[in-house]
């Protein structure tokens, strides 16, 4: 998961501001997009943002990943905040696929759900947190830990999630993303 930005207009002084803090910034038709480097963080995962201008964009970068392997494997799934798929920014389709990315998502908030081959489960909510324009992060809170056989009745609309992740953790060698709207 990365944290990045999204600024309207082809601005080559705010191309170089953007390098110069930190980011690594992507000349694209008509914005540029940045993407915070960890090592700018302050110890609490914070990026200054007060010069940044004011109708800057923030997004996370979450993938669709994983796959299984011989004895091991995991299986990560983003879905929407009641467990509905998600339209990707990216799929991935050529080079190494297997047990890699699969699906880019840029989204303000999601779902992930991590799944091992053995099933245990982690379900994360995580969010861009904007503070009063001064700093931004990457605001993670843990909803759920434990086995698939034992996911609670409040989580039932995530159970087809859940499940995904855990088949995608099993998908020997997997190269192909497994929850995604629109694609399939």
């Amino acid at each position: 998961m990365k944290l990045c930005c999204r600024i309207t207009g082809e601005d080559m002084d705010l191309f170089s501001f953007l390098n110069s803090e930190g980011l690594q910034p992507q000349l694209m038709r008509g914005c540029i997009e940045g993407t915070f480097d960890e090592k700018y963080a302050d110890n609490q995962g914070r990026y200054y943002i007060a010069d940044f201008p004011e109708e800057t964009e923030y997004f996370l970068k979450l993938y669709e990943s994983g796959g299984g392997m011989t004895k091991t494997g995991f299986g990560q799934i983003i879905c929407g905040l009641k467990g509905e798929k998600l339209y990707p920014k990216e799929v991935y389709t050529t080079g190494h696929l297997s047990n890699a990315k699969h699906a880019e998502f840029q989204e303000t908030e999601a779902i992930e759900i991590t799944s091992t081959k053995n099933g245990s489960i982690r379900v994360k909510y995580a969010q861009v947190a904007i503070n009063k324009g001064k700093s931004v992060k990457i605001g993670m809170l843990d909803i759920w830990e434990g086995n698939i056989q034992y996911i609670p009745e409040t989580f039932n609309y995530f159970t087809k999630a859940i499940t995904t992740a855990y088949t995608k953790a099993n998908d020997y060698h997997c190269r192909k993303a497994h929850y995604i709207e629109g694609f399939m």
